[in-house]
């Protein structure tokens, strides 16, 4: 499991490419004073994988777990985050496959 202690960035993980797979990753983002929109998000990015991985995130953190805009065809299954806001988001495209991800 790969890990990826206090984002700096707007998100942890940023797709913007075709065929890609992250299984199994975990996210931490506890550093309050950062406030990314989502702490995965996948733009104009199609036919990728996001399974089975974990994002912990600061008390009180309300945004987004998975972010999905304009992408089609993603696998986007049994991913957990501790978001006080949506596990999953997906706006736009197409064909994305959104199954048993959930909130903690």
């Amino acid at each position: 499991m790969t890990e990826i202690m206090d984002m700096l960035l707007p998100q942890g993980l940023l797709v913007q490419s075709d065929g890609n797979t992250f299984t199994d990753n975990e996210f931490i983002q506890t550093n309050s004073s950062f406030t990314p929109e989502a702490v995965i998000r996948l733009a104009d990015a199609n036919n990728n994988k996001v399974i089975g991985n974990e994002m912990t995130t600061y008390s009180g953190f309300s945004n987004i777990g998975i972010r999905v805009t304009d992408s089609n065809s993603n696998e986007i299954k049994d991913n957990i985050t501790d978001t006080r806001g949506k596990s999953v988001s997906i706006e736009g495209g197409r064909n994305n496959v959104n199954t048993v991800n959930r909130n903690q």
